[in-house]
C-alpha cells in the first residue's frame, strides 16, 4: 500500500470512528427524550392541547432511532468491505469511495435534521407548563 493510500484509509476511518460516536450518541438521546416523555405521560403531565406535538416528538425520535441504526449497519458494512480491501490490497477504489461520500451525506442531513429537532424538543419542553390549560 502506498503512502498515500494508507494516509487516506487512515482519514477515512478516523471519519467513520467519528460517525460511529455520533450515531451512539444520537441514539443515547433519543432513547433519554423518549424516555422524558413517556414518563410525561405516564405522570399525566401532558395537556390535551400538547398531544399532538408530543406525538410529534414521538414519531421524530422513533425516525432518528431507526436511522441511526440503518446508518451504523451501512456502516459496519463498508468498514467489512475496507478491510477486506486491504488484504487484498485493492483499497479506496471508485465504490469505496462512492460508498464514503453517500455516508458522509447522510450523516450531515442527519445531523442537520437532529439539531433541529433537538432544537425544537428543548423549546418545547422549556416553554411547556405541563398539566396546565
Amino acid at each position: 500500500m502506498t503512502a498515500e493510500k494508507y494516509t487516506q484509509l487512515s482519514h477515512v476511518h478516523f471519519e467513520q470512528q467519528l460517525w460511529h460516536h455520533e450515531l451512539g450518541m444520537i441514539a443515547s438521546e433519543s432513547d433519554f427524550f423518549l424516555n422524558l416523555l413517556k414518563t410525561l405521560q405516564d405522570e399525566h403531565l401532558i395537556c390535551t392541547k400538547h398531544e399532538q406535538a408530543v406525538g410529534d416528538f414521538f414519531n421524530h425520535i422513533h425516525h432518528f432511532q431507526r436511522l441511526t441504526k440503518k446508518l451504523n449497519e451501512e456502516l459496519d458494512t463498508i468498514e467489512k468491505e475496507m478491510a477486506l480491501g486491504v488484504i487484498n490490497n485493492d483499497i479506496l477504489d471508485k465504490e469505496q469511495r462512492l460508498d464514503h461520500q453517500y455516508l458522509r451525506q447522510e450523516m450531515d442531513y442527519l445531523e442537520q435534521n437532529y439539531r433541529i429537532f433537538k432544537n425544537n424538543f428543548r423549546t418545547f419542553i422549556a416553554n411547556t407548563h405541563f398539566g396546565r390549560n
